[in-house]
């Protein structure tokens, strides 16, 4: 429901992120053709960005130290969730969906040649990485 509104919101910055040297891709849990298309277009994912299937969950492993990470049922019904649903914009509210496998949490990396910059594990469904800290890792990353 949230990731789509979560990656307009890096993929309006990736020039910002190109200009740094840093490339900008994402990863997908599960491969829903219709779902897939519609998220690999503006304004959620250019078709000219990289997106790919993580069919072995190794990003999600990863993030989760060896095991694929999930929420539990509790954290829908957490005030702060439902909080950030009502700041969403309207376009972004109607295009959300319930499909597929929707418990996975997801995080966010910035890897340089020298190793991990930046590491973001998401707690709590669309609680996403600050964009500011993502930036100021990719100058890092860049020696900037």
């Amino acid at each position: 429901m949230f990731c789509r509104s979560e990656a307009a919101k890096l993929h309006e910055r990736k020039a910002e992120i190109n200009d740094l040297g840093c490339d900008l891709v994402c990863l997908l849990k599960e491969n829903i053709a219709d779902e897939v298309e519609a998220f690999h277009r503006e304004p959620y994912w250019s078709p000219s960005t990289p997106l790919y299937l993580d069919e072995d969950m190794t990003f999600f492993k990863a993030l989760g130290g060896g095991k694929v990470r999930k929420g539990g049922l509790s954290s829908f019904f957490k005030p702060g969730l439902w909080k950030r649903y009502g700041k969403m914009d309207k376009a972004t509210k109607e295009d959300a969906n319930l499909k597929g496998e929707g418990t996975i949490l997801g995080g966010t990396y910035v890897v340089s040649k020298e190793g991990v910059q930046y590491q973001f594990k998401e707690k709590d469904f669309g609680v996403a990485a600050p964009l500011d800290e993502i930036i100021d890792a990719c100058k890092r990353a860049a020696g900037k």
